[in-house]
């Protein structure tokens, strides 16, 4: 692992002025540009001494620094997908994290930010639940096969005493080492496990790695580039939510008004969604329940005016009678 350098006051304005002409670039495309077709183009595949499900198989209920890993499991290649070990593991208190090795691994490392308060990996696989089966894999795995690392953010959504936002304030030290794994260690505790597993599948580090983030994962990606610029090729951040207090705020102040005049009700709003695909859904030629083609989808929510009682509403209606252009929504 690298040595941090030093951060002075001098240093954290270039960090900020990076963060800030980095995210310029994003805006334009050119670090997608730069991160999936310039540098991917460079990667080249490499081959084990010894063979994948070997190793697979004798990581299971190691020790890797201070991460254990907790199981691991070799996937066949099979409907185009790739041959690969996904290695499941954890860090006290309640960090877990996913790694998956491809077969004919392309040099790369993707790292995948997370979302919301985190509390579940964002995995690099969808599995049905009824069959076992893969219907789904993430394109930096299946396609670029990178090498996909992502985590829990520090916090166990499915565990009421070790999920956030409650966990950081129960006055415990685990609490704490929580807050502080979601707002930054665990993005580096995860890059270096998965540089460390790496190693042990193709006794080297990878040649190039990358971030990828939305919403909070954009944020992650904002954290990435200014703790560790060095690690990284490229980084792309969508959605930052940067201002998390703010953002906290707002849903509070949301929160507060439900089940009141002030917000739609929960009927109202499915009725919203309902008409709206309806109107919307077969644009793209296919009905299935999802609006794709948004861009052609202008629906009327005037037309959901039908003379019912609101709760709040001064005209009577299900939706105020003041009919203007904002009525009709396009991308709705």
């Amino acid at each position: 692992m690298k040595t941090r350098k030093s951060v002075t006051v001098a240093s954290c304005i270039e960090i900020i002025q990076y963060v800030k002409n980095l995210y310029y670039l994003l805006l334009l495309g050119v670090v997608l540009t730069n991160v999936l077709v310039v540098s991917g183009c460079a990667g080249t595949l490499s081959t084990p001494s010894t063979p994948l499900t070997t190793t697979c198989t004798n990581l299971d209920r190691k020790t890797i620094n201070d991460v254990t890993i907790t199981s691991t499991k070799w996937f066949e290649a099979s409907s185009g997908n790739p041959a690969f070990c996904q290695v499941n593991a954890t860090r006290a208190p309640y960090l877990d994290m996913e790694i998956d090795v491809p077969e004919n691994w392309s040099g790369r490392l993707w790292q995948q930010g997370g979302g919301g308060l985190d509390g579940k990996i964002t995995s690099a696989i969808t599995i049905d639940a009824a069959t076992g089966a893969i219907t789904d894999v993430n394109i930096a795995l299946k396609d670029g096969l990178s090498v996909y690392a992502a985590s829990n953010g520090g916090n166990r959504a499915s565990v009421q005493a070790q999920a956030a936002p409650l966990v950081w304030v129960n006055g415990t030290l685990d609490g704490v080492a929580s807050a502080e794994d979601y707002a930054y260690e665990a993005l580096n505790t995860t890059r270096e496990f998965a540089k460390a597993v790496i190693k042990k599948f193709y006794g080297k580090l990878p040649d190039h790695t990358y971030f990828n983030g939305c919403s909070n994962g954009g944020r992650n990606a904002y954290i990435a580039a200014d703790h560790w610029p060095e690690e990284y090729d490229g980084i792309v951040s969508g959605c930052m939510g940067m201002d998390l207090t703010g953002q906290t705020v707002g849903w509070l102040n949301l929160g507060s008004r439900v089940g009141t005049p002030a917000l739609p009700s929960f009927d109202q709003w499915t009725a919203v969604t309902a008409a709206a695909v309806k109107e919307c859904d077969a644009q793209d030629s296919i009905t299935d329940g999802i609006i794709a083609n948004q861009s052609a989808c202008i629906f009327d929510v005037t037309a959901l005016q039908c003379g019912q009682p609101c709760r709040g509403s001064k005209s009577g209606y299900l939706f105020d009678r003041r009919a203007s252009a904002d009525s009709k929504r396009r991308n709705f």
